[in-house]
């Protein structure tokens, strides 16, 4: 089957080829130029477009003789570049600025960034029109002016340079360098400063200047200004810079924000993520009052904040979980990059509920700083490690290989006495010697003093009824506001409220017996005005009489007196062995001192009956009182002996056993401590041992640490020894102790070529902790950053905000620009940063 084609004429052939060319043609008028878009900065064009919205810099051609001039205009239009909106337009606008004048003359110039890019895109004028005539210089033989010859170089080849970089002063009739000048270098010469005018010596002076460093770098710094502001896309980089300013800007306060509010534990988010909004939360609440006195952060508010996801504003909780991430990742390399630099470091961990039911384990190091003082960081807490020993042991090498911490360098733990932690065969103490020998284990000090404490308290019915009956009394007027009001309006002039006990924190049962000792009458009264009140209930007049006859006891009054005084000396040294910048040989000395300080209270008892016999108003023990029982005797059975009296009998029952108990559990507990400094005898008692002592106690620590300490060590101790007693230093050795001596050491920066070995067994007795009281107080912070409201945070979350709160030191110190710098660096942004 044929087709029959329709063949065009030449004419048709020709309107077709006209409407494509006229439609082409339309469609290039409606294309922008290239030369629309960019402009060359150092174009002398007379004007530009008005609808142009690039940067322009337009230079007024001038003639010869307006070159001459002493002033140069100069008329810049510049753009004002804000960050794009969320739509995505450039939203960009002209700004003109007003006319700028530079001088010519270099004695007048004004030299700021302005002026150093002008002269970097078009030079400078070197003044060599209008002659020389105030350059006049009289010598003894003639008189010298400024020549034209002297702006050339002769090269040793014969050719002829321009010194383009020669400016002459009309005013002054001197010249000068203008880039060394422009730049203010360091050459302290008259061709930057005052001003050259030595025509006889000229040549030689301009030909050394030229040649030295300074000259060249200042040059080469001209040069380079110039290449980058006389790029093209020059305008299309400052749009660049100002939006890179513009959004670090927001990110810097974003990040102040997140610093201050972590650092004290509080919450970030709330019910909604508005500005605006009762509900927002702390983070963008802070936002928002810091907006009110920054005009920058209040306008980026108002256009960013509310406009949803899609919208690039660096406010949301996305980009501010993100920041805490980035913290949280930094703040443990600075303290993982510390401990290596100390390379001895110590462990203590505890674990604690938290308010989701979840244990949670705490895990601290203890290491020494490079200024010689010891150091507890918080790490991390790890979720339900479980209670056995063998769990607990693979939770902290796993932590440590997690953080990049050998645990080959490690030289002590802490924990407190539960059996399986602190179990000689198959406690968690045991299974970590297996892994490293080394890791010397030291029971927590302060835990160790509560349980001496505790075990006193149990140790007779007498004392365990005194602590009862103190807590019942603080159950009695605290179950009531009108009891709790009555006791209140006795001590009015009495600012010591009777306290309750607590069963784990013995500071409690020392501020509950100074209470009570301290108000001992107002309470008695309080008792009287509620049992007397006939309006009061049965049963309320009854327990008051009950705890009333109770105080009216001789017994009641001398314990009180007794446990204050016990109780209050206990709770100074436990407050003291709760310190980080002690050692172990001040917990040995503290438990020494205890021990005496008991042994000594034995023989005090007549001066404790006698305070309690004053407070009380009351001369006779109960027993004395009270009708006693007598057994009766049959004809075959001895006559018992004589019984004591009530005072005897309580100085012996109840007084030397309490006593007695206090000073074996002190001494028992002070075993391991004494053990452990016998060790490092050699560091302790450096300034009082003999040199055989001194030898022989070295060769004991080296032969302990074999790894760390060479066989110079005993010869290092000897002149460490020398040095302390012979030469006139500004340390008392009469208080010297191992951290005072590792300071001083560093101090005086002998540490590394003179007592080398000496630092290392300093850093490895001061990195064995005495107490983990720190992990303790991290549950304080768990309690804090994990409350019922934020109870489903995720523990990555967890341990970020519980780092910074605990270690909230380090938090100030992160460097803003560093944060921001990683936070561009993670992945791709939609808006520029870096």
């Amino acid at each position: 089957m044929s087709t029959n084609r329709k063949r065009l004429s030449g004419d048709q052939y020709k309107k077709i080829a006209k409407l494509k060319s006229e439609k082409l043609h339309n469609v290039l008028n409606k294309t922008h130029k290239l030369t629309d878009f960019f402009k060359n900065p150092a174009s002398t064009s007379d004007s530009c477009s008005s609808n142009s919205s690039t940067n322009t810099i337009d230079i007024p051609k001038k003639t010869d003789a307006q070159v001459s001039e002493t002033t140069i205009s100069l008329s810049v239009e510049v753009d004002n570049i804000e960050p794009e909106d969320s739509c995505g337009s450039n939203g960009l606008t002209n700004m003109i600025v007003n006319e700028i004048i530079f001088e010519t003359d270099p004695v007048k110039w004004v030299i700021n960034d302005e002026f150093r890019d002008y002269v970097a895109k078009n030079g400078f004028n070197q003044n060599m029109t209008n002659g020389f005539i105030n350059s006049k210089r009289v010598y003894c033989d003639k008189t010298r002016y400024l020549t034209n010859i002297m702006f050339n170089r002769r090269l040793i080849n014969g050719e002829i340079i321009v010194r383009s970089w020669l400016v002459y002063s009309p005013s002054l009739g001197v010249v000068f360098c203008g880039p060394c000048r422009i730049f203010q270098t360091s050459l302290e010469t008259q061709l930057v400063t005052e001003g050259f005018n030595d025509w006889k010596n000229a040549i030689s002076r301009f030909s050394y200047h030229e040649n030295s460093k300074e000259h060249r770098d200042a040059i080469i710094n001209l040069k380079h200004r110039g290449n980058v502001l006389g790029r093209i896309d020059y305008s299309l980089i400052k749009q660049l810079d100002t939006e890179i300013e513009y959004w670090r800007n927001v990110l810097k306060r974003v990040v102040e924000t997140i610093k201050s509010l972590a650092s004290r534990g509080l919450p970030f988010r709330g019910h909604d993520s508005c500005f605006g909004s009762v509900h927002n939360g702390n983070y963008l609440m802070s936002l928002e009052l810091i907006a009110k006195f920054d005009p920058f952060l209040a306008d980026h508010i108002v256009r960013f904040g509310n406009k949803g996801s899609g919208s690039t504003s660096y406010l949301s909780h996305v980009v501010c979980d993100e920041f805490i991430l980035l913290m949280m990742k930094k703040l443990k390399h600075n303290i993982v990059k510390e401990l290596k630099i100390s390379k001895y470091f110590s462990i203590s961990i505890d674990s604690t509920p938290d308010i989701s039911h979840v244990d949670k384990l705490s895990f601290m190091v203890r290491y020494v700083l490079e200024t010689g003082l010891p150091v507890e960081r918080f790490l991390c807490f790890v979720s339900n490690p479980g209670h056995k020993a063998l769990d607990l042991t693979n939770a902290i090498t796993n932590t440590l290989k997690s953080h990049d911490i050998d645990i080959s360098d490690c030289r002590g733990q802490s924990y407190d006495n539960a059996s399986n932690m602190s179990g000689q065969y198959s406690g968690v103490q045991a299974r970590i010697k297996e892994i490293n020998p080394l890791v010397y284990y030291v029971p927590c000090s302060a835990h160790s003093l509560n349980l001496v404490g505790i075990s006193s308290a149990e140790s007779c019915s007498q004392a365990s009824m005194f602590f009862g009956f103190i807590q019942q009394l603080y159950n009695f007027f605290s179950a009531s506001t009108h009891r709790w009001s009555i006791l209140q309006l006795n001590m009015k002039h009495n600012a010591n409220t009777i306290k309750s006990l607590s069963n784990t924190r013995w500071s409690a049962r020392a501020d509950a017996c100074r209470a009570l000792y301290n108000s001992w009458d107002e309470i008695i009264n309080a008792l009287v005005t509620i049992k007397d009140d006939i309006f009061e209930k049965c049963a309320t007049r009854n327990e008051s009489n009950g705890l009333y006859n109770q105080m009216q006891k001789l017994e009641t009054s001398f314990m009180v007196i007794f446990w204050n005084y016990i109780l209050e000396r206990f709770n100074a040294s436990n407050k003291q062995l709760q310190c980080v910048e002690i050692g172990n040989d001040k917990v040995s000395q503290i438990y020494t001192s205890l021990i005496n300080l008991v042994q000594k209270t034995r023989d005090n008892f007549n001066e404790y009956e006698t305070k309690a016999k004053k407070i009380s108003k009351i001369t006779e023990y109960n027993v004395d009182i009270t009708r006693q029982k007598k057994k009766k005797i049959h004809f075959d059975e001895k006559a018992e002996q004589t019984e004591l009296s009530g005072g005897d009998k309580f100085r012996v029952e109840t007084f030397y056993l309490i006593i007695d108990k206090i000073t074996n559990e002190l001494e028992k507990r002070h075993q391991s401590y004494k053990t452990f400094c016998d060790l490092f005898e050699v560091l302790l008692k450096i300034t009082s041992l003999n040199s055989l002592k001194i030898v022989e106690s070295a060769e004991k620590l080296q032969k302990m640490y074999p790894n760390d300490l060479d066989n110079t060590f005993s010869s290092e101790c000897l002149h460490l020894q020398s040095y302390l007693l012979n030469s006139n230093i500004d340390i008392d050795i009469n208080i010297l102790t191992p951290i005072t001596l590792c300071q001083y050491l560093r101090e005086k920066s002998l540490h590394i070529e003179i007592f080398p070995n000496v630092d290392t067994a300093l850093r490895i007795f001061i990195s064995v902790p005495v107490s983990n009281c720190t992990t303790e107080r991290s549950f304080s912070c768990l309690k804090r950053v994990k409350n019922y409201l934020r109870s489903t945070q995720n523990d990555e979350k967890l341990n970020s905000l519980a780092l910074f709160s605990i270690e909230n030191e380090m938090l100030k110190e992160l460097n803003c620009e560093d944060l921001i710098d990683a936070f561009a660096k993670t992945k791709c942004r939609r808006k520029p940063i870096v």
